[in-house]
């Protein structure tokens, strides 16, 4: 295509991509959808509208989009790599996520959106941390004044718990588009991670200055809770809080009964982890709802971190019986049936809960192969941690569970499965004994003295051998 119609498409693309540059995301998918009337299997057009629809927060509507581009342009790299964006952020797919993000990047190797998919992406998998730096390095060398180059070194960087080199791209990506609610949110997450949260404050509340949209809210929330909302940032999360209509969620009894507060406070538990917030959060929920099946859960968590394990198959037990347990309580209640050595009701659980809750983010075939590795059902624990593995495959419990099961079978296929285990979690000293004694079977007795020696270092002990 040439003339004025190539120079009125490239026109429209300059004006949609501008329009998402500033922030008016409604504008910018209307003017997709005006091309897309004239022109359905407009590749830009269908990007944009994806990208568009991602931002204004409809997942559904994203992927949609992202769909028909990969299927109408299945060598576009741009669409290659904005579909792997979205298989990992809405499916958090990240597996799947980066063979297409490694695809785009083959067809288009210097290109900078690629590049920083790739990098994302990556970061996410264990094993895959230098090729998430080189791609974000690569990116940013290929495009310096690119605000999403530096945002992606940022993430990559911070994924990782690297927050003193994530401070410089983030300083770079708010500097190169001040506009932007999201760079002076991400440059506020770095400097409380670093302990400069007067710097944090600043940085956040330029964030509220930008009126960033409620989903942005929510993950500031999502943030600050995740650090354990330390204490000079807690009148911030009760004013971001309060810009979502919603009460602080550390606040013990601040759900009261209302079903809608008490997921947000249920959400919040989840992030704060260890926190010391987290005990008297859930035992005032769980005293203002007992019967809510995701308070059950927790409180039966809680439980069971305490050692009740009784008490925990109590509260989350019945739930199950009745079919009204959401996955956290099928977990709960089977791990709590394993330490009560209940093994093949714990198994049972767990298989239901896996065929309830597929893709979900707990790993019930581990739970189930855990149950039957204490049964010596060796044939049901390869055939267990082989799902699991095909959900979770970089899992390190089930690599290990799965090796040291092959061990009795055949160290040679034990090994690599071992190695894999070691891969996913070096500091793992259990999965290094493990290797070792598959190592010394096979006759690589120099590496075993090796993997036995770091092995009793991490885990602070002397292992026989």
């Amino acid at each position: 295509m040439s003339g004025p119609v190539a120079g009125e498409r490239r026109n429209r693309q300059v004006r949609v991509r501008a329009l998402f540059d500033m922030g008016r995301y409604e504008q910018c998918e209307q003017e997709a959808l005006r091309i897309l009337a004239s022109e359905p299997d407009d590749q830009w057009a269908l990007l944009m509208l994806s990208r568009t629809r991602n931002r204004r927060g409809d997942g559904g509507g994203s992927m949609e989009a992202a769909e028909r581009l990969l299927a109408l342009h299945p060598g576009f790299p741009a669409g290659l790599a904005w579909y792997a964006a979205l298989v990992a952020d809405v499916e958090g797919h990240y597996s799947r996520a980066l063979s297409y993000a490694r695809h785009a990047v083959r067809l288009s190797p210097d290109g900078e959106f690629e590049l920083c998919v790739l990098a994302v992406v990556a970061v996410e998998l264990r094993g895959c941390a230098d090729e998430a730096r080189t791609a974000a390095r690569r990116a940013l060398r290929i495009a310096p004044d690119d605000p999403a180059c530096h945002e992606a070194l940022r993430r990559v960087h911070g994924v990782l718990g690297e927050w003193e080199q994530a401070l410089e791209p983030a300083r770079a990506a708010a500097a190169l588009r001040p506009g932007d609610a999201g760079h002076w949110f991400r440059l506020g997450e770095v400097l409380m991670y670093l302990g400069r949260h007067t710097e944090a404050e600043e940085a956040f509340l330029a964030t509220l200055r930008q009126r960033p949209l409620p989903g942005q809210l929510t993950r500031m929330v999502g943030v600050l809770l995740g650090a354990g909302a330390p204490e000079p940032l807690r009148g911030l999360l009760t004013r971001v809080c309060a810009a979502l209509g919603r009460p602080d969620p550390t606040v013990p009894h601040a759900a009261g009964t209302d079903p809608g507060l008490v997921r947000w406070q249920l959400d919040a538990v989840a992030d704060l982890g260890a926190s010391d917030l987290v005990p008297p959060i859930v035992a005032a929920l769980y005293e203002d709802n007992p019967g809510h099946p995701g308070v059950r859960a927790r409180q039966a968590e809680a439980l069971l971190e305490r050692g009740e394990c009784e008490q925990a198959w109590e509260t989350a037990g019945g739930l199950v019986c009745e079919g009204r347990a959401d996955a956290d309580g099928y977990a709960v209640a089977a791990l709590a049936l394993h330490d009560l050595e209940r093994h093949e009701e714990a198994a049972g659980i767990a298989r239901e809960g896996a065929r309830r809750f597929e893709g979900g983010d707990w790993n019930f075939h581990y739970v189930e192969a855990l149950a039957l590795s204490a049964l010596r059902d060796h044939d049901g624990v390869l055939e267990a941690t082989a799902r699991a593995l095909e959900e979770h495959p970089a899992h390190p419990d089930t690599l290990v569970l799965r090796g040291s099961t092959q061990l009795l079978r055949d160290a040679r296929e034990a090994v690599p499965t071992l190695r894999a285990a070691v891969a996913a979690d070096p500091e793992s000293g259990e999965a290094r004994i493990w290797l070792a004694k598959g190592l010394e079977l096979t006759g690589a007795a120099g590496e075993a003295a090796a993997e036995h020696a770091e092995g009793e270092r991490l885990l602070g002990r002397p292992v026989p051998r």
